[in-house]
């Protein structure tokens, strides 16, 4: 028995059952054949039976012998394979069929602290701590089925001591007679630093992976040939770089990239060289002109023999401190800027008093020049500075001096100056100290106005505060100021507050809200009141409303008032109330004269609606009355010019024809007044009409009455659908394509365009034409009535047709217009109500 499990393993060299009984089978089968060759059949018993037993004493010694030195053969080699295994730095084991361990052992087994009894009989995923890593759960179960050879699977083990450990197992199945599965035996070895330094190694690779992605940097390396084999990092997305597309190509694959601190030649002079380079500044511009900044370093790679390998670096987005730094530089300017043209006069001095810097302001102000000003003494007498009571200031109480003796500011001091030609500079000076950044040194800033403007204002203002007492004092009106939310307090109110009140009491005295309520009309009261809270929000009060004047009797009184929040957080009211007794008298007399006005505005409705219907019928009725003569007319014409035209002159012919064309014309003229009439009083039927249905019908019919319309190119687009009457909405569509064809008849050829574009709620349809056109000064008049822009010998017509488009689209609630100018072609459109 060994230590390790109660048996010999079977890879030792054991004295296997079956060599003894193979070797006394042998031995048994000499002594036979030696009785037989020796004694044949003529020796006795007795003597055969000696020399068997002399034999079988023989045999035994020799087998004795033979199964000891097999057996002390089979300790020396159990002996070997346990030195073997203990001194091993991985452990060996064994199986069964059912995967519990039956024999494991090796020096490796001491370092996981756990003895091999706790091991013997157990299965090593029941082990604690023990876990199959980098494999899948169905991978894992399909090789705890199997009964093949593995190699290097891998396990993590937390040992008792809580420190971690990795193995990797190699197994191999063990057959026995006929191939029967005896379970496995392998090894196992510690691979706890090789694991160790391979997730050193990952998280190395992870840390520089996560650098180049979440930095705004970007690694790159080139070849040799300067071309690149690696760009990582994040950084480029910004910058709108596909890595991809670099690789295996030189910089100057990016035409927009450009070297902003030296030329490329000496760029490439650099490279050639050899040489490192530090933050070497580029810029990248856009196609939309915007711009992005970056710093390149560099250094190049070198072999183990010395040879040139290329280069790498780090390519870093300097975009926000380049702005930071133009923005500074701009911020400078601008410092410079507004310095050097502010209207106030600027100071900067140090502890001394001596001027340090001064600007054109503070020049003009003192009447100095720059150099002047920076070589004066601070005892110099032009510093002199007096207080606004005409007292000399002492040295000490100037205000930067002041400034610099206490460290905290000075602000709103008003000095007094002597100017050079006479008289008194007043400034209010405003001093704060100021490190002058060196080792602590310390100034001040200050900044001065000349007040002599607004001294005078002052003056001015004390006086306009007086006219406008007098003004309020004699206004009709009541002004008054109170605070709010208790308007106990009246901080102000006008002399009138006794006549239109009828309020004697002392003013800022309490009792005035009381009188207020005392003479608001009851039904007034809580109304006033209510209205009156919301001036503390900041809300308008306009109000009219009822008071019981102590000897005036019922008044009509108007307050119009706004809160306005005072620093210390109370709200102040101002407001003007007026007597409106008289106002009120007058409007309602208005209104009783309203109420009569409304009944004679409708009787006079009545009137003209009635008036127009009659008006109707004459048109009508006068309409058809004129046809019958001026049918006569025509026909008298026709028959003189028929029978009669041989024997009339030259200008009886003409004078002939004209009658005919006249009487023709007032037919015509006669038809689109009725029409026009009819556009306003038919009933209209509106449905949802196919537009371009009709406006391929409209057109249908127009090559009979304009010879060139066959000539014309005419081009109808897909003009949806809208709501209309469809006989009126036809015939806008026929009026503005006669309008087209006529006034496009010299163009050769006429192009005429019918679209539709889709507006807010409607839809717009417009007739496109390439004709005379017309100027749009005299737009205001194509849409009326017998209004017409060209002579009728130019361009016959009646001028009623666009009229009629434009009562037919207004009845449909749409609009009409045109767009045109002389020799260029016009585009009437109108609109409709769309399909939704």
């Amino acid at each position: 028995m060994n230590q390790a499990g109660g048996r010999t393993p079977s890879g030792a060299a054991a004295c296997r059952p079956g060599v003894p009984a193979f070797a006394f089978t042998c031995i048994a089968g000499a002594v036979l054949f030696a009785e037989e060759w020796l004694f044949g059949a003529e020796v006795g018993p007795g003597l055969r039976l000696a020399f068997d037993a002399c034999i079988a004493v023989a045999a035994g010694t020799a087998l004795y012998l033979v199964l000891r030195a097999l057996d002390s053969a089979a300790r020396r080699d159990a002996e070997r394979f346990r030195h073997i295994t203990e001194s091993y730095a991985d452990f060996y084991w064994e199986l069964d069929p059912e995967r519990r361990i039956t024999y494991i052992d090796g020096s490796g087994l001491a370092r996981f602290g756990v003895a091999r009894d706790m091991l013997l009989g157990r299965r090593p995923e029941e082990l604690p701590g023990y876990e199959i890593i980098g494999m899948a759960p169905q991978e894992l179960a399909a090789l705890r089925e199997s009964r093949e050879a593995y190699r290097d699977l891998r396990v993590r083990y937390v040992g008792p001591d809580g420190a971690v450990r990795y193995l990797s197992a190699s197994g191999d199945p063990m057959l026995g007679r006929g191939g029967r599965f005896q379970g496995f035996r392998g090894v196992t070895r510690d691979i706890t630093l090789q694991v160790l330094a391979e997730q050193e190694r990952e998280e190395s690779e992870r840390r520089f992976r996560n650098l180049t992605e979440l930095s705004s940097d970007w690694y790159w390396e080139l070849d040799e040939g300067l071309r690149f084999t690696i760009l990582q990092g994040r950084g480029m997305e910004a910058f709108g770089i596909d890595p991809q597309s670099f690789l295996g190509r030189t910089r100057s694959a990016s035409p927009s990239y450009e070297l902003m601190d030296m030329s490329e030649e000496e760029f490439a002079a650099l490279r050639a060289a050899h040489r490192s380079y530090r933050e070497i500044r580029g810029r990248y511009r856009y196609a939309d002109g915007s711009e992005r900044y970056v710093a390149i370093t560099g250094e190049p790679m070198f072999g183990q023999d010395g040879d040139f390998r290329g280069y790498r670096g780090i390519t870093r987005d300097i975009t926000q401190r380049t702005l930071a730094e133009q923005a500074l530089k701009r911020s400078e300017e601008r410092y410079r800027s507004v310095v050097t043209n502010m209207f106030e006069g600027l100071l900067i001095q140090n502890g001394e008093g001596h001027v340090l810097s001064v600007n054109p302001a503070a020049c003009t102000m003192l009447e100095l020049s720059e150099a002047q000003i920076l070589q004066l003494d601070r005892h110099d007498a032009r510093w002199e500075m007096f207080s606004e009571d005409g007292r000399l200031l002492p040295a000490d109480a100037h205000p930067g001096r002041q400034c610099v003796r206490t460290g905290l500011p000075v602000l709103g001091r008003v000095v007094g100056m002597r100017r050079t030609g006479g008289g008194m500079l007043w400034l209010r000076v405003n001093s704060i100290p100021l490190d002058l950044g060196e080792e602590g040194a310390r100034g001040t800033l200050s900044t001065f106005t000349d007040i002599a403007s607004e001294r005078e204002a002052a003056r001015a203002l004390a006086e306009s505060e007086e006219r406008f007492r007098l003004i309020v004092e004699s206004a009709p009106n009541l002004l008054f100021f109170i605070s709010e939310p208790s308007r106990e307090h009246w901080y102000y109110t006008s002399p009138t507050v006794q006549d239109i009140w009828g309020y004697r009491g002392p003013m800022g005295a309490p009792g005035q809200t009381a009188f207020v309520r005392a003479v608001l009309r009851p039904d007034d009261n809580a109304r006033f009141f209510d209205r009156a809270r919301r001036e503390t929000l900041g809300e308008a009060l306009d109000i009219e409303y009822r008071i019981q004047h102590p000897w005036k009797g019922e008044r009509w009184l108007r307050t119009r008032s706004v809160g306005v929040p005072q620093n210390n957080g109370e709200v102040r009211v101002y407001g003007v109330t007026e007597d409106i007794t008289d106002r009120r008298r007058a409007d309602e007399a208005l209104r009783d004269l309203a109420e009569t006005l409304e009944q004679r505005v409708a009787e006079r409705t009545e009137d003209l609606l009635r008036t127009n219907r009659e008006l109707e019928s004459f048109a009508h009725s006068v309409s058809h009355d004129l046809r019958t003569p001026l049918r006569a007319i025509n026909s008298f014409a026709r028959l003189l010019s028929g029978s009669e035209r041989s024997r009339l002159s030259a200008e009886g012919v003409h004078m002939l024809e004209r009658i005919e064309a006249n009487a023709v014309r007032m037919g015509e003229l006669i038809d689109d007044v009725l029409e026009y009439s009819d556009a306003r009083r038919r009933t209209l039927r509106p449905t949802l009409l196919d537009m371009s249905a009709l406006a391929q019908q409209a057109w249908s019919g127009r090559a009979v009455l304009w010879p060139h319309a066959d000539e014309a190119h005419v081009e109808i687009g897909a003009l949806g659908r809208a709501w209309g009457d469809s006989a009126y909405i036809l015939a806008v569509f026929k009026y503005l394509l006669d309008n087209a064809l006529k006034f496009s008849a010299d163009a050769r050829p006429a192009r005429i365009v019918v679209g539709a574009r889709l507006g807010d709620g409607a839809v717009e349809f417009y007739v496109r034409d390439n004709g005379v056109g017309f100027d749009m000064a005299h737009s205001a008049r194509l849409f009326g009535m017998f209004q017409r822009l060209h002579h009728e010998h130019e361009f016959p017509g009646t001028g009623v047709g666009l009229a009629l488009v434009k009562r037919i689209v207004e009845r449909h609630g749409g609009s009409v217009g045109a767009h045109s100018s002389p020799g260029r072609g016009a585009q009437f459109w109108f609109t409709l109500p769309n399909s939704s």
